[in-house]
Formats: C-alpha cells, sequence, structure tokens
C-alpha cells in the first residue's frame, strides 16, 4: 500500500510536471491573438498632400485581428469619417475623401475599437493662396463668358434678343432681381447699377445694365467688401473670401465655399438640389456674363470657352453711366438692331458680279475696301456722332441680280441699314431694312431685278459713334441686258490627274488649334477626314504635310470626304517650312472624287489653307491626301506638262489580257518598283495590309476591292511589298492584279481576230452621263460619273457585255453600248445637239423640306433636305412610289408624292476651248424658281446613279501658260492692274504656273491669280518652268523577315437589305412630324461629358448646338419637363452630320428607370427628325455612342418635346421648383474642368 502510494505520488508528480511542459508547447505553437501584432501599429497614406475632396487610400498595419478602426480627420474625438475592418493579420485598407480644412499639415488619426491602438498620418492640404481680382476702388479683372440664349428671359424677365446689350452678375442687384432678393443678399446700387466693360487688348468699351444672375453662383456679390459678403455669412464656409476673390476661382481653387467639395477637389456653387438634378461643381472661372451684342461690340475672343476683362462697378467708382456709355462711343441702355440681320450663308443663282467702281458719302471712308476680298478691311464713317451715311457701288451695266450679300468686321454699327438698287443711279428701289449680324458672317437677300448700281444707307437710332464697319458686298447675278457675270470658277487644271512617279510616304503632320487630327488626311481611309472641330465660327485654318526631307514633286491631289468645308483652299509648298510659294486656289469639288494640281517643284512640305469667306461651321473635310513625286531624282528632273482633265496615254498603259492565250503571247518582265497594282478577287470583301508578309504582321488598313496601290517590288513567297496609308506594307499575291508589266502573258492578236482596243470614247449616251463601276453590274459601285466624250483607257474585251476600263484612276466597268472603241485616242466628239431634260419641283410639302435619299426606301441616307420649291433633275420615271433624281451632285430619289413634274427642253451650250482635245460635256444652269435653291443643279439629264464629277474648262480670256521665273528664288505680285500702284492679289513664288491671258503689254503680262484676272511684270514670266536641281533620294533596305504564305482577305460585310416603302419619306417614323398638342415647357436641360452648354439645345437657334467633350466614348443630353407629362412625340434637328453614329432615344418619369424609344444615327443638318409615342414622362434623354472613334458627339441644334400637358397633379411648390431650376440652369453632369458652361440665370417666363 505504501509502495503504491509513493508510486501514485510519484505519478501524480509526473503527471503535473508533464501537464506544465504540454501547457508550455501549447502556449509556444498557439500565441494569444493580440499578442501576434506589431508592437506599433501604423498608417500610410497614398497620397499626403495636394488639394481636399478627391479619393485617398488609407492603409494601417498592427491593429486587432478582425475589429473595426475608426478614420478621424483633424481630431482623435472628431467623427469618424470610415470605419474599416482588418483582417485575420490586422491590417486594413480604405478610399476616404477628406473634409475641408486650412491650408497646410493636418492629422489622420486611426485607432482600433477593440484593441485601442492608435496610429497617425499627416496630410499636408495644399490649394493656391486666395487672390484678389481687385485693382483699385471698383475696379476688377475678371474671367468673363457669353451668354446666348436667344429667346429665353432673364431673372429680371427681359427677353433676351439676337445681338443684346446686357451683362449677368452672380449676386442679387435691384435690375437683376427687381422683386428680390431672390436668392443670397441684394447689392443697392441705386441709379448706377450699370458695369463698364473693357477689353485690355484694344481698350474698347460698353457700359452695361445688369439684367440677369449668374454665371455659376446666384448669391456670390465677389465686388463686396470682406465683410459683407453673402458666402463668407455661410457656417458652412470655413474661410472668408476676400474682397475680389470670385467664388467661382475660390471654388476652382478647391475651396470650400459653403456648398462641400465635390469627387474632383472642386467647389460646388449654390444651385444644385441633388436627386435627378445634380450638385454643380464650378466648371470655369468666369465672375460675369456678357450679351452676345455686348461681346461682339468689344470685339472680344474667346479661349474656348471665355476670356479675362476689365470691369467698373460704377456705383462704387461713382461715375456717371450715361456720361461713361457717351465715352465709349454708344448710348447707355442701347437696344439691339430692329432691322433683320439677313439670311446667314445664303446661296444664289449665276455668280458674283465683279464692280467696277464705287462712291461713298462725305463722312465714308473705305468705299473699295467692300469689294476688295479682304475682311479685314471696311467701309464705315469717319465724324463724331454721325446721323447717316452710305456707299454705292456701280457694276459697269443692267445686269439680272439674283441676291446680295454682306459681312462686317466689327458688330454693332448698322442698327438700321437700307439696301436699294437702281438701273440708272438717280431712281433707286428699296430691298429692304436690315441691321447688325455677327462678325466674319455672310449675311444676305435674294432678289430678282434689273440693276447696276447697288446703294447701302445707315441712319444712327441709338447714337453709334460710328456707322457701317461693312467689310464685303457681293452681288450676285446672272446674264442680263446683254452683259455677262462673272463665270463660276472652273475646276482647277488637273482634276482625276495621272502623276508621275509615285506616292511619296508622309512622315509628319501638323494643324490648326481645334481641329481633328492630320493623320486622318492621309489613312487610306475615305470616311474619315480632317477638319476644324472648334464649336465657333472658325478663322483661316490649315493642315501641313511633313515628307521628311526635300523631294521632286510631280503634283498633288486631294479628296473631300464632304462638300461645303472649302469655299476657299490655297495649295502651298515649301522647302523650309517657312518660305511657302502657293500653288492654286481652289474651292469645293464633288466629295470623294480625286482633284490635283501638277508641279515641277522640289519642296519637302504640302500645306492645305483653308479661309472661311462664308463663315461656315466647318471648315476641310479633307478625306485623303497624296504627294506624289520620284522619291529616287533622275539627273534632269521630267517637266510636267500642262495638266488635262483626262490622262493621256503613255508607254504602261497596255491593255489587260484577253481569255484565251494568244499563240505568240510572251512573258512580260516581273513587276518593278514604281508600278501599280489593284485589289481584286476578293469576292467584295477587304484586304489587309500588314506590316510584314505574313498574316501575323500587324494591320496597317483593310483595303476595299478594287483599291489601286502602288507596288514597290517584286513577289516574294506570296507576297507583294507595296505602300498603304503613305506606309511600306505587304499584301496576299492572290488578291492583287498588276496594273502592267505582270508575269501574266501578253496577248498578240491572231490573224482575223481584231486587236484589243486601247482606248475608247464615252458615246450613245443622248449627251447624259454615263457610270463607271466597280463591278460589272447594275449593282456594281459607282466609282465616277463620266460626260460623253471622255475618253478611257480600256483593260480588255468586253465581258458580259461590260467593258473593262481605268476610270479615275481605279479599274472599273462601264455598259458596252456606251464605250466607242477605237485602237487609238480618239478625235473629240462633236458637239452634241440639243436635247431634252426633264426637271420637277418639290411640291405638296405643307412649307416642309423634304429628304433626297441615296437609296429608295425610308431608311436610306438622307443626302440633302430640300426646301418646297427647289428644283430637281430627274432621272427617270417614278418606281415603286419613289422618284429618281439628282440631288447634291448625287443620284438619290425622292418619295414621288413630293414631286411636281415639268418638261422643259434645254438648249445645250457649246463646250469652252480647253487645253487639250478631250471633249467637254456641254454644261447649262437651269433656272431655279425659288429664291435659294439648296441644291443648284448644273448638268444634263442624268439616267442612272452618278456622282458628278466637274470638267474642267479653260478660263474665258486665258491663251497659254506661263512660270514664274527670274526671281533669283524670290516672290512675285500678282496685282489688280497693270501698274506698281495697284493693289496686290497674291504674291507669287518662283516656278508657279499660272494661265496667261493674252500677249503682254507695256512690260505687263494679264494672267490669272487668286482665281482672278491679274498682272505681273512680264520680266518674270517664262514659257518653261525653272528647272530645280534634284537630290538623289536614298533606297529603302530591303525586308528581311520570314513569310507566312497563307493569304487572307478580311471577312466581307454583310449586305444590308432594304424594303419597298409604304408611307412618305422618313428616317424613322414621324420624321418631320407633326404631333398632336404643343411644345411643352422644358424647365431643365443638362449634359454628360458635355462640352459645352446644354441650353444650346433648345435656345431656339439653330445656328448653335450642344456638343460633347472631346474624345469621349459616350455623352448624353437629359431634358427635365418639370412633372410627369403626356407625350405625342419628339423632335429633334442636327446642326451638322457626323456626331451621332449611334443615338438612342429614352425617356424616364423618375430619372432612374428609363425606356428606351428608339436608335437612330446621323441625318440631315438642319431638317426635323422625331419620334411618335404616347408615353408619360417627366425625362427625356438624348444618348450619343461612339461606335466609330470620332471626336466629337452630339451636334444637337434644337430638341423639342411635343405633348398635351400633366399627367399627374402639380406639386403646390412646382411654380417655386421652376423659379429655382431655371434661375440656376444647368451643368453638365460631370463637367470637366475649364469647360465652357451656363451662359446665363435668369427666370423662365411667367414662373415669378
Amino acid at each position: 500500500m505504501r509502495l503504491w502510494r509513493h508510486s501514485f505520488e510519484r505519478g501524480l508528480v509526473l503527471a503535473v510536471i508533464f501537464g506544465m511542459l504540454a501547457s508550455v508547447f501549447s502556449l509556444a505553437s498557439n500565441p494569444d491573438p493580440a499578442e501576434a501584432q506589431s508592437a506599433t501599429p501604423s498608417i500610410s497614406l497614398s497620397q499626403t498632400r495636394g488639394l481636399l475632396g478627391r479619393s485617398i487610400t488609407v492603409s494601417g498595419t498592427g491593429f486587432g485581428a478582425s475589429e473595426r478602426v475608426s478614420i478621424r480627420w483633424r481630431s482623435s474625438t472628431a467623427t469618424p469619417i470610415a470605419q474599416p475592418q482588418t483582417t485575420s493579420a490586422g491590417t486594413f485598407s480604405a478610399s476616404i475623401a477628406l473634409p475641408d480644412a486650412p491650408n497646410g499639415p493636418q492629422t489622420v488619426y486611426a485607432s482600433g475599437q477593440q484593441s485601442g491602438r492608435q496610429a497617425t498620418a499627416t496630410y499636408t492640404v495644399e490649394r493656391p493662396a486666395p487672390r484678389s481680382s481687385r485693382i483699385s476702388e471698383g475696379v476688377y479683372s475678371v474671367y468673363a463668358t457669353r451668354i446666348g440664349l436667344i429667346g429665353n428671359t432673364t431673372s429680371s424677365g427681359h427677353v433676351i434678343r439676337e445681338g443684346d446689350f446686357f451683362v449677368a452678375l452672380p449676386g442679387c442687384t435691384p435690375t437683376n432681381c427687381p422683386g428680390g432678393p431672390y436668392w443670397g443678399s441684394m447689392t443697392n446700387c441705386g441709379s448706377r447699377c450699370y458695369v463698364k466693360i473693357v477689353n485690355p487688348q484694344t481698350n474698347a468699351c460698353r457700359v452695361e445694365p445688369i439684367l440677369d444672375v449668374g454665371p455659376w453662383f446666384r448669391v456670390d456679390d465677389w465686388w463686396n467688401p470682406t465683410a459683407q459678403r453673402y458666402l463668407n455669412r455661410l457656417a458652412s464656409n470655413p474661410a472668408d473670401l476676400v474682397q475680389g476673390y470670385t467664388g467661382t476661382n475660390a471654388a476652382r481653387d478647391g475651396y470650400n465655399v459653403g456648398y462641400g467639395i465635390g469627387s474632383a477637389g472642386i467647389g460646388n456653387d449654390d444651385t444644385g438640389s441633388g436627386g435627378t438634378r445634380p450638385v454643380r461643381q464650378v466648371g470655369n472661372r468666369a465672375a460675369i456674363d456678357l450679351a452676345d451684342g455686348t461681346w461682339r461690340a468689344l470685339n472680344l475672343s474667346s479661349d474656348g470657352i471665355g476670356t479675362t476683362i476689365r470691369v467698373e462697378m460704377l456705383w462704387q467708382t461713382g461715375a456717371d453711366p450715361a456720361a461713361q456709355a457717351q465715352a465709349c462711343g454708344h448710348p447707355v441702355n442701347q437696344t439691339p438692331a430692329t432691322g433683320s440681320p439677313g439670311v446667314a450663308n445664303p446661296s444664289f443663282q449665276g455668280a458674283a458680279l465683279t464692280p467696277v467702281g464705287s462712291t461713298q458719302s462725305s463722312n465714308g471712308s473705305g468705299s473699295g475696301n467692300v469689294h476688295d476680298g479682304n475682311l479685314q478691311t471696311a467701309w464705315s464713317t469717319t465724324n463724331a456722332n454721325p446721323t447717316s451715311g452710305q456707299f454705292t457701288i456701280d457694276y459697269g451695266s443692267v445686269q439680272s441680280l439674283t441676291g446680295i450679300r454682306w459681312n462686317f468686321n466689327q458688330f454693332g454699327f448698322a442698327d438700321r441699314m437700307v439696301i436699294e438698287t437702281s438701273t440708272n443711279g438717280s431712281t433707286w428701289s428699296a430691298v429692304g431694312v436690315y441691321g447688325n449680324a455677327n462678325t466674319g458672317q455672310w449675311r444676305g437677300v435674294a432678289v430678282s431685278r434689273q440693276g447696276r448700281y447697288v446703294r447701302f444707307s445707315f441712319t444712327n437710332p441709338n447714337g453709334d459713334a460710328r456707322l457701317g464697319q461693312v467689310a464685303e458686298v457681293q452681288v450676285w447675278g446672272t446674264s442680263g441686258s446683254g452683259s455677262t457675270p462673272t463665270p463660276t470658277p472652273a475646276p482647277i487644271a488637273g482634276s482625276n490627274p495621272q502623276l508621275g512617279g509615285s506616292v511619296l510616304p508622309i512622315a509628319a503632320s501638323s494643324a490648326s488649334p481645334n481641329s481633328s487630327s492630320p493623320t486622318r488626311a492621309y489613312d487610306g481611309d475615305q470616311s474619315t477626314s480632317w477638319s476644324t472641330t472648334s464649336v465657333d465660327i472658325p478663322g483661316t485654318s490649315m493642315v501641313t504635310f511633313d515628307l521628311g526631307r526635300e523631294q521632286q514633286l510631280s503634283g498633288v491631289r486631294w479628296m473631300y470626304r464632304l462638300s461645303g468645308g472649302a469655299d476657299r483652299m490655297r495649295l502651298q509648298i515649301s522647302s523650309d517650312g517657312t518660305a511657302w510659294s502657293q500653288l492654286v486656289t481652289t474651292s469645293n469639288r464633288v466629295p470623294l472624287t480625286w482633284e490635283g494640281w501638277r508641279t515641277t517643284s522640289r519642296a519637302r512640305y504640302v500645306r492645305f489653307v483653308f479661309d472661311n469667306p462664308n463663315g461656315v461651321p466647318v471648315l476641310g473635310y479633307l478625306a485623303e491626301v497624296e504627294v506624289w513625286g520620284t522619291p529616287s531624282a533622275s539627273p534632269t528632273p521630267t517637266v510636267i506638262p500642262t495638266p488635262s482633265p483626262t490622262p493621256s496615254p503613255t508607254a504602261t498603259m497596255t491593255p489587260s489580257p484577253t481569255p484565251s492565250p494568244s499563240p505568240t503571247a510572251t512573258v512580260a518582265p516581273t513587276q518593278a518598283p514604281g508600278g501599280f497594282g489593284v485589289v481584286a478577287n476578293t469576292g467584295g470583301a477587304n484586304l489587309r495590309c500588314r506590316t510584314t508578309p505574313s498574316t501575323n504582321g500587324g494591320i496597317i488598313v483593310s483595303l476595299p476591292e478594287g483599291t489601286r496601290v502602288a507596288v514597290r517590288g517584286p513577289e516574294s513567297d506570296g507576297w507583294y511589298p507595296v505602300t498603304c496609308v503613305n506606309r511600306d506594307g505587304w499584301v496576299s499575291e492572290a488578291y492583287l492584279e498588276l496594273e502592267s508589266g505582270s508575269s501574266t502573258p501578253t496577248p498578240t492578236a491572231t490573224p482575223g481576230t481584231p486587236a484589243p482596243a486601247t482606248f475608247g470614247t464615252i458615246a450613245n449616251s443622248g449627251g447624259s452621263r454615263v457610270n463607271c463601276r466597280l463591278q460589272p453590274s447594275t449593282a456594281g459601285t459607282i466609282i465616277t460619273s463620266l460626260p460623253e466624250g471622255t475618253e478611257v483607257r480600256l483593260r480588255g474585251p468586253l465581258l458580259g457585255g461590260w467593258q473593262p476600263v481605268v476610270c479615275a484612276n481605279r479599274d472599273g466597268y462601264i455598259f458596252g453600248q456606251y464605250v466607242a472603241v477605237s485602237s487609238s485616242t480618239p478625235t473629240p466628239t462633236p458637239t452634241p445637239s440639243p436635247g431634252t431634260s426633264t426637271f420637277g419641283f418639290i411640291a405638296n410639302a405643307g412649307g416642309s423640306r423634304v429628304n433626297c435619299r441615296l437609296q429608295p426606301s425610308t431608311a436610306g441616307t438622307i443626302v440633302a433636305s430640300l426646301p418646297e420649291g427647289t428644283r430637281l433633275e430627274l432621272r427617270g420615271a417614278a418606281q415603286g412610289g419613289w422618284q429618281p433624281v439628282r440631288c447634291a451632285s448625287r443620284n438619290a430619289y425622292v418619295f414621288a408624292q413630293y414631286i411636281s413634274m415639268e418638261q422643259q427642253s434645254l438648249a445645250l451650250a457649246p463646250p469652252d476651248v480647253t487645253a487639250t482635245p478631250t471633249p467637254v460635256p456641254p454644261t447649262t444652269t437651269p433656272v431655279t424658281p425659288t429664291a435659294t435653291p439648296a441644291t443648284p443643279t448644273a448638268t444634263p439629264v442624268t439616267p442612272t446613279a452618278t456622282p458628278v464629277t466637274p470638267t474642267p474648262t479653260a478660263t474665258p480670256g486665258v491663251t497659254g501658260t506661263g512660270y514664274i521665273a527670274n526671281a533669283g528664288g524670290g516672290r512675285v505680285n500678282c496685282r489688280t492692274q497693270p501698274s506698281t500702284s495697284s493693289g496686290i492679289i497674291v504674291a507669287l513664288g518662283e516656278g508657279a504656273m499660272v494661265d496667261v491671258r493674252g500677249a503682254a503689254a507695256d512690260g505687263w503680262q494679264g494672267v490669272r491669280c487668286g482665281n482672278q484676272d491679274g498682272f505681273v511684270a512680264a520680266e518674270f514670266i517664262s514659257s518653261q518652268p525653272p528647272t530645280p536641281t534634284p537630290t538623289p533620294a536614298p533606297t529603302s533596305p530591303p525586308a528581311t523577315e520570314e513569310p507566312d504564305v497563307e493569304p487572307e482577305p478580311s471577312v466581307p460585310r454583310p449586305t444590308e437589305v432594304t424594303e419597298p416603302p409604304t408611307q412618305a419619306p422618313s428616317a424613322m417614323v414621324g420624321s418631320n412630324p407633326q404631333f398632336g398638342g404643343s411644345p411643352l415647357q422644358i424647365t431643365d436641360v443638362w449634359g454628360t461629358n458635355g462640352g459645352n452648354n446644354a441650353w444650346r439645345a433648345i435656345d431656339g437657334s439653330q445656328e448653335t448646338s450642344w456638343v460633347s467633350a472631346d474624345g469621349v466614348g459616350q455623352a448624353s443630353l437629359t431634358i427635365n419637363l418639370g412633372s410627369i407629362q403626356s407625350l405625342t412625340g419628339i423632335r429633334w434637328m442636327y446642326l451638322q452630320s457626323g456626331g451621332a453614329d449611334s443615338m438612342r432615344l429614352q425617356i424616364s418619369t423618375d430619372g432612374n428607370n428609363w425606356t428606351q424609344l428608339v436608335t437612330t444615327s446621323n441625318r440631315a443638318p438642319f431638317t426635323w427628325e422625331g419620334w411618335s409615342t404616347d408615353a408619360s414622362a417627366q425625362y427625356v434623354r438624348l444618348v450619343f455612342d461612339n461606335p466609330n472613334g470620332v471626336t466629337t458627339l452630339g451636334y444637337v441644334a434644337e430638341v423639342q418635346v411635343w405633348g398635351t400637358g400633366s399627367s399627374t397633379a402639380v406639386p403646390e411648390d412646382a411654380p417655386l421648383l421652376a423659379i429655382h431650376q431655371r434661375a440656376g440652369q444647368v451643368a453638365t453632369r460631370g463637367q470637366a474642368a475649364g469647360r465652357r458652361e451656363p451662359a446665363s440665370y435668369g427666370l423662365s417666363s411667367g414662373s415669378v
């Protein structure tokens, strides 16, 4: 027992010992979670200094496992701004937005809610130091924007008019808040509630009343002393704003001015209300808005948003408003002109007539300036405070007048302008009374009368300092009373030219600001183009192409994607990028048609300069440019002859083989560098041009079937080296047919078989044009339209009734019966006898425009929108309810019920004498009964769908060609008269080619320069071009990459099928619709990713539009009707096409849940499109996607929502809401910093 007890005791002791050891090991392997953490917790910030409001990341370690951590700002006892949860390892990461705080170091605190562990980090607040715009007592330098919003009502009840004169301030005064203050506090300015605005660049000034509230704020009386400012009385504003430090500047600098800070670190204004109406971050620094008339009168230039001006608050300076206004040269409270500004950018029949002289009143100066072709010079009165003034232009003889156009170079000096005409200078007939119009924009009026003299008379109802400022006047007409008007300039010599050498690669390019990428003009894609992108009407803009080094040129070719953007284009070249030689001045041509100019000069740079004489909204539309020349210059350059409309045969232009080879055929050598090939055998698919001879090579571009490319060398392992998009590339040998010198046997005629003809002539068409198509079928793509007598190169025998030819520098097909075959170049075809053409007029449209479409279907592409009365050339009988016509120089269709038929005979005029024996088709200009035809027609009837290509003709009086020479490399003046004291038209660089008019006389040679008659000193004219000294060009290294022989054309696109029409033409149901009810009042409008003021889409002006910011993937325009309404339809109109490749129309009752009505795309500009609906909604949204990666979306000129009224009870506070929303206007949601935002914040009519 005792032994057992001792044994038991020993065992117990051992058990205890083992238990203790086990516990020790257990503790060692499973420590306490709290003990596992770092002894010192810490936090770090992803950003340690900068503005507030932006999201930053705070990360922590060393805290308790799975516990909440309180993040606090500036105080360890403040309310947490975030409470993230840690991981099992005691770490966390959270995104926080730092609230407002003063500049300098601030502390971020973190504390574990269970562990009690704490850590801190420092964030240094850095914002620009507050800066006042105050210059002296009552004088400030601030940023200003322009109001616009014609037809809207301001906070004072003033209805904004075209050319209005007033300002808006972002705080209440007795004149802009007459029943107020509506917001904030009132600035009591008594009888001196006027602001003097000074252009700091010119010191021009205006004194204007304060009639509206804005921009941005409604409570920012930034001109008041610091202690009196309303924003400084807000408890939510942590820091006082000094006098002159505007709320917009403070918000843009990152300060909270009482309404919080947005996610971009920019302060908000006071107009946001949350919900469907977003809280607005201030979008720019504007502290004052100027009405359009004020802006123009001061000749202010915008930086794209606004400009900096000097302002004087007259109630602070104590100056008398009337005296100050008089000193600025205008009456106080000036009202805009009562006269109509005239029709914008009008077009007339005939041509601009040439004046022979002008006279003026004794107080006038510069009557010759109104017809000198220079928009920078002008006529105006010279005496102080004139009561009247006038000038008269003499056109030499009585003419048949069709229209008068004018252009101002300063705004505000034509409050009342009377235009009259006369046949004898003593008896006058009034045209009308007109007034001020935008600077630099053509305005005009159509007339139908005889006249020799045109007089502009001015009176001064508003006491302006001077009258006039008329920059240019054009009087248009046709031949009448034996006189002949100046002809419209013919297409330049070398249209659709065959140029020597090959296409030279473009190494680099540049363009004017506010324009698209210049690479679009040489990307090989005719659907893209370079053009200007500015919201305002562009001035002279240019695009320059750099060849990398000076090269020997043979010519330049270009193509436009759309017409209308090249009213005046100057083609220039340079060797150094500084001194430029002008080759030619020309204008719009038929879209997607090659135009060109030949030259023998050497140059490195080629520049296209687009002027804007007619004030069009977009310049350019330059789809493709090719510079041709000789990379490896020969010892003596080849002189290119004077350009002709069609190519002459050369030794390399051989016919294609016949199907059965001749027994005596010989094999030509492999294609050598410098030859050409055509994409073929792809079944209509595109062929990829790659960076290397392999299917793994990068794709440079996809080439449509029929595309002509330069071949750089022989075929190698199934691939041809070519030049595509001005880059070296490779295409599969299986899909490229060599144009000449191929390895295909060249046939020799067998006995009894006629030899294939080399050339043919368009014939048997009765004077009409004939289509040249890409495929031998009437469904084939039309390449161009050829007039009777045109010479074409034949590529082989007939194929199924179609003649293979070369047209517009591409392989094509013409129906065989219209080709007269000869074995040599044909002789000129006799002038056709008078034929009969059929014409009709747009009618039965109720005054609306009618769509002209590319296909006979309501889904067809819209070519143009034609006003009632437009005269159209008809192309045959109506088919399926659609009338084939010619419109906008294209074959198209109009719904037949809108055509009033008329048959008339046209005596075809004989062709003009041309520089080559190539026949020129007769051209006649039919008389259009409307004053301003939408699409003037200038060709005989075309029975098939053809884009008409203008045929170049020689200018009357031109007897030959000469070149500028003997100038020692300098430039030679071309003058208006044969005298060194006469005006200079243009300075011509050495080597420039000019048309010569007759023989030299008295040391002067008559020429054509700048599209008009001029004179050059005869000693500088040579019959031969100067001979440049060529520099040998380096050769390209051979390709060394391994080929992959697998050829592959890209996948064909599906064919689009259209169905027969079942109703009147429309882009969708309800195109040009007449909806029930009436247009509903819009209380609010805003945009996402907007580039300008969304109110432009509802301002009643078709000349303004809402657009997106540049380069966005999606943008939308949202309209708020104020309450749920019963809708009948929605209409919209575009200012220009190209910004709506995919537009989705949506409606909503709550602003959150949206119903899609339709998806559509671009339509003809200035044409109402629409969609009918019987739904109820409060919100309408236009969503613009960007499937094609265009630069700018939208171009929405106007939107109207139609309906029958409210479908729900109107809340009792609706009138107040309407005041609040209209007064605040709307910011673009997500507005990018620096973008132009609301121009005015006035009340809607009747909302008080």
